[in-house]
C-alpha cells in the first residue's frame, strides 16, 4: 500500500477470501491507507598493506583512498609504501586471509598519520581497500577478499552506501563509522555542515561511493534522486561545491493531482489521495553495483498521454545510460484477479508504484510494486532483470486470483539471505486454505530460478480477515538478524514479529506457527534496526504515537522489556524513522539517529505533525544507542543553523566516513502547484 488509510478491508471468503463486498458496507470514503550494500574499505596514513580479509576469496579490487596533504603517490605497483602507518589487521569473517596487494613506493606527507579505522561488517565477497589517510604518504595497495572488513592500522575507514539501510539483510546499522562517536556528537562541535538543493521531493534514500573517479578526479560522492525523476551526483566533501558532478533527467514525471481521498478519481484529477504531489517520479531508493559502476534506478513517467514505469542503469561516473537502457517494466501473470481479463492479469504501470528499494544480488536487479494511493485496481508485484542484459528474469503476482496485497514495506527494500528473496506484503486476499495462492498481508519467501519464481514459505497471521478490515497492514521490510537467523517484521497492528526464515510458519486460523510476538504499542513504519554493542544484541524501534525504546536479543526472541528508552517526545506518523552508526561493537560509538515530527515539532504548518497528508516540519535526534534517555544532540537546539526543514517521511538518515545525510522535502505552494522541491542536509563535526 502507498500509504496508510483510516477506513479497514474486509474479507469473507473462507478460502480465497476477498475484500470487495464488505468494503462498500464499510467505507465512507475509500481506503487510504552491493550485494552488501555498505562497503568498507581501510588503510593506514602512509600506504602499508591491506586489512586481513574477512571472509575467503580472491583479491579484492578497491584501490587505495586519496592520501594526506603534502603526500607523494607512486605508482599503481611496487613495495610497501615508506608512510609511517602499518598494516591494519581485520576482524570478523572467517579465518581465511586474503592475499594483501602491494602499494606503491611514496614519499611521505609530512603530517601524522590518519586515525585508526575500525572494524566493519562482515559481509561477502568483496572489495575492502586502502582507505583515505589523514595526512600519511603512499597509497594503500589491493588487499584480499573481505566482506566489509576493515583493518585497524593507519587510516580512517571509508564507506560507500550503496543499496536501502546499509545492506541486503537491512538491518540498518552502517558499523565501520569511527569519527562520529557518542563524544564527538555531544560534544558541541557537530552541526549543520552544507545542505543541496534539487528539483523535487527526495523519497529515494541516498546513496554514496567513496573515492569514485569522476572526470578525471576523485571525489566522495553523494547521490540524490528525485520526484522530478531526476538523479544527481554531487561532491559529497566540499561544501561549496554546490554544482553537481553531473545530473540526469530521465523522463517526464507523472503528474499527481490528488482529488478527494478515499474517493474514485476522476478528471482533471489523477490521484486520490495528498500522498507524494505535485508530481511522481523516483521514489524508491536505487542500487549500486561497484563491479561494474552501474546505478539501477526505476523511474515512473507519463510521456505520449501514457503511463509508464522504467528500469534504467546509469553509468555512476557520468550519468550516461548503459547499453539497452531504459527497459520498459511489464508483464502478465495468469489469473483472475481485479484488474485482468478473466484469464490473465497485467501489469498496469498507472495504478502502481515502486515504493520498496531495488534489491541487487545473484546478478538480478529486484523490483517490487504496491498501489499508488490505494486506488484500484492493484496487485503486489515482483519483478526481476538481468543486471546485465536488463531482460526480464521473473514475475510474481501476489494475488492473482484476488486483489491488493501491495509491497510497499514503508520503502525499505526487499530482502535476502543470499539464496532467497524475502518480502512483507501489505492489506489483500489470503489464502486460508493454507495453500499460499494469496499472500495478502503475508510474509513470503521466494526463489528466483532458471524458470523464473516459485514461492519457497510464508506467513499469514490468524487474525488476518480482522487486520484487513481495520486497515492493519504490514509496513517494514522482513529485517534479517543473524546468529541464529531471524526475520523481525511488524505492522500498523502495533505488534513485532519473529519467524523463523527456514519454517515462517503458513497460515492457521487458531494460532501463529511463529517463534514471537509482542505488542510496542502503535504502528511500526521506519525500524526495526539492529546493532551488535557492547552490551550484546539489541534491536531499537520508534513506533508512530509511542516511545523510542531498546530491546535486547538473545539470538531467538526479543526480550519485550526495554532496556533503555526515550520518552521526551512521540512522533505522530510515521513514527521515528531511524539508522544506526557505530565503530564495530566499541563502547561509545555507537548513535542512534532519528528524523520524525510531531504536534509540538509541527506549530507552523497547521497541520498539527500529519506527515500523512501533508508534508510538514520534521527534526533530526541523535541519542547514545547503549542510553537512550536523553537525546546527545538535536537539530532544534541551535535552530537557525541545524534546522532540518520538512520531514521526507520514511527517509532514513545516512551516515558515511563522518557525515550525516538527510533528505528534507520543500513543499508545493499548492494542490494545483505543478513544481516542488528538495534537499538534503549534511551534518557533521564542525570546522
Amino acid at each position: 500500500m502507498a500509504s496508510p488509510t483510516p477506513v479497514g478491508r474486509a474479507l469473507l471468503s473462507p478460502f480465497l477470501l476477498h475484500p470487495r463486498a464488505l468494503l462498500v458496507a464499510l467505507l465512507a470514503g475509500g481506503l487510504a491507507c552491493l550485494p552488501n550494500g555498505t562497503t568498507t574499505t581501510t588503510g593506514t596514513g602512509s600506504g602499508g598493506t591491506g586489512a586481513t580479509a574477512g571472509t575467503t576469496g580472491t583479491a579484492g579490487g578497491a584501490a587505495g583512498g586519496s592520501t594526506g596533504s603534502g603526500a607523494a603517490t607512486g605508482s599503481a605497483a611496487g613495495t610497501t609504501g615508506t608512510g609511517t602507518g602499518t598494516a591494519g589487521s581485520g576482524s570478523g569473517g572467517t579465518s581465511a586471509t586474503g592475499t594483501a596487494g602491494t602499494t606503491a613506493s611514496g614519499t611521505a606527507g609530512a603530517g601524522a598519520a590518519g586515525r585508526g579505522g575500525s572494524s566493519g561488517t562482515t559481509g561477502a565477497a568483496g572489495t575492502a581497500a586502502g582507505g583515505r589517510g589523514g595526512s600519511g604518504g603512499g597509497t594503500a595497495g589491493t588487499t584480499g577478499a573481505a566482506g566489509a572488513t576493515a583493518g585497524t592500522g593507519g587510516g580512517s575507514s571509508t564507506v560507500s552506501v550503496l543499496t536501502n539501510r546499509y545492506d541486503n539483510v537491512r538491518n540498518g546499522a552502517n558499523t565501520a563509522e569511527t569519527a562520529l562517536t557518542v563524544s564527538t556528537v555531544g560534544g558541541g562541535k557537530f552541526g549543520l555542515l552544507y545542505s543541496r538543493m534539487v528539483d523535487g521531493h527526495v523519497y529515494a534514500q541516498p546513496l554514496y561511493m567513496s573515492g569514485l573517479t569522476v572526470g578525471g578526479a576523485k571525489h566522495n560522492v553523494l547521490f540524490v534522486e528525485t520526484e522530478h525523476d531526476t538523479v544527481f551526483a554531487f561532491d559529497a566533501d566540499d561544501p561549496n561545491a554546490s554544482t553537481p558532478l553531473w545530473m540526469k533527467s530521465l523522463g517526464t514525471p507523472m503528474r499527481t493531482y490528488p482529488g478527494t481521498e478515499n474517493q474514485p478519481v476522476v478528471t482533471p484529477y489523477t490521484v486520490s489521495c495528498r500522498d507524494m504531489y505535485p508530481e511522481t517520479g523516483i521514489t524508491s531508493t536505487p542500487v549500486i553495483d561497484p563491479a561494474t559502476n552501474r546505478m539501477y534506478v526505476v523511474t515512473k513517467n507519463f510521456e505520449n498521454n501514457a503511463y509508464h514505469q522504467r528500469l534504467h542503469a546509469l553509468d555512476v561516473t557520468t550519468g550516461n545510460e548503459a547499453s539497452g537502457s531504459p527497459v520498459e517494466i511489464s508483464g502478465a501473470v495468469p489469473g483472475t484477479g481485479e484488474g485482468g481479463d478473466g484469464t490473465t492479469v497485467t501489469f498496469d504501470p498507472y495504478h502502481h508504484m515502486n515504493r520498496t528499494g531495488l534489491l541487487l544480488f545473484g546478478g538480478n536487479v529486484f523490483i517490487a510494486y504496491a498501489s499508488h494511493c490505494d486506488d484500484d485496481p492493484y496487485h503486489g508485484w515482483l519483478f526481476a532483470y538481468s543486471a546485465s542484459t536488463l531482460a526480464q528474469t521473473g514475475i510474481f503476482n501476489t494475488t492473482p486470483n484476488g486483489q491488493w496485497g501491495g509491497i510497499w514495506q514503508s520503502g525499505m527494500g526487499l530482502v535476502t539471505d543470499g539464496t532467497d528473496i524475502y518480502f512483507c506484503a501489505g492489506n489483500g486476499d489470503f489464502d486460508a486454505a493454507g495453500k499460499g495462492a494469496q499472500l495478502g498481508l503475508s510474509v513470503a519467501r521466494v526463489h528466483l530460478g532458471a524458470s523464473g519464481f516459485a514461492l519457497v514459505d510464508w506467513w499469514t497471521p490468524n487474525n488476518a480477515t480482522a487486520m484487513n478490515m481495520q486497515d492493519y497492514d504490514y509496513t517494514t521490510a522482513a529485517v534479517l538478524l543473524p546468529n541464529p537467523k531471524v526475520i523481525v517484521m511488524g505492522g500498523k497492528d502495533g505488534y513485532i514479529n519473529v519467524l523463523d526464515p527456514t519454517n515462517l510458519g503458513k497460515f492457521s486460523s487458531s494460532t501463529n506457527n511463529i517463534i514471537q510476538q509482542f505488542s510496542v504499542g502503535g504502528h511500526t513504519h521506519g525500524s526495526p534496526v539492529y546493532w551488535n554493542g557492547p552490551s550484546g544484541p539489541t534491536v531499537y524501534l520508534w513506533p508512530e504515537s509511542s516511545n523510542l525504546r531498546a530491546y535486547r536479543f538473545n539470538g531467538n526472541k526479543i526480550t519485550t522489556t526495554a532496556v533503555t528508552s526515550y520518552t521526551g517526545a512521540t512522533p505522530t506518523h510515521p513514527g521515528g524513522t531511524l539508522s544506526l552508526s557505530a565503530s564495530g561493537s566499541t563502547a561509545g560509538s555507537g548513535i542512534l539517529w532519528a528524523t520524525f515530527t510531531s504536534t509540538k515539532i509541527d506549530t507552523t504548518s497547521g497541520h498539527m505533525g500529519d506527515a500523512w497528508h501533508y508534508v510538514v516540519p520534521g527534526v533530526l535526534y541523535a541519542f547514545d544507542a547503549g542510553n537512550l534517555a536523553t537525546p546527545i544532540w538535536m537539530s532544534t537546539t541551535n535552530k537557525t543553523r541545524d534546522d532540518l526543514g520538512n520531514l521526507a517521511k520514511f527517509n532514513a538518515p545516512v551516515v558515511a566516513n563522518g557525515k550525516v545525510f538527510v533528505a528534507s522535502q520543500v513543499a508545493p505552494a499548492s494542490d494545483v502547484a505543478t513544481v516542488a522541491g528538495g534537499k538534503i542536509q549534511v551534518y557533521g563535526l564542525l570546522p
